[in-house]
């Protein structure tokens, strides 16, 4: 699989509908073991993210792959965090 296409597969899990799909999604996308780290602020060169066609945050991932093409790790970088994310409780 292509670099473009597993980023493409990680956007798709993001945007996924709630259940079965999601889940088909994730295991075809990130390793058995796998960290994600959102970090507030760090990033002045942002993406939106979308879910359900609603903006939720806006910040850059990035993704680190395993030998097989799958995600073992997101760095997520937020400049603007989700309504009612409270960083002290993460």
């Amino acid at each position: 699989m292509t670099e473009h296409a597993i980023v493409q597969q990680y956007l798709d899990f993001w945007n996924a509908g709630c259940g079965a799909e999601q889940r088909e999604l994730a295991a075809a996308t990130f390793a058995d073991h796998f960290g994600y780290h959102a970090p507030v602020g760090v990033m002045r060169e942002v993406e939106e993210l979308i879910v359900d066609g609603t903006s939720f945050a806006t910040g850059t991932d990035v993704l680190e792959l395993g030998p097989d093409g799958r995600i073992v790790s997101v760095a997520g970088f937020l400049d603007r965090a989700p309504e009612g994310f409270a960083h002290a409780d993460h």
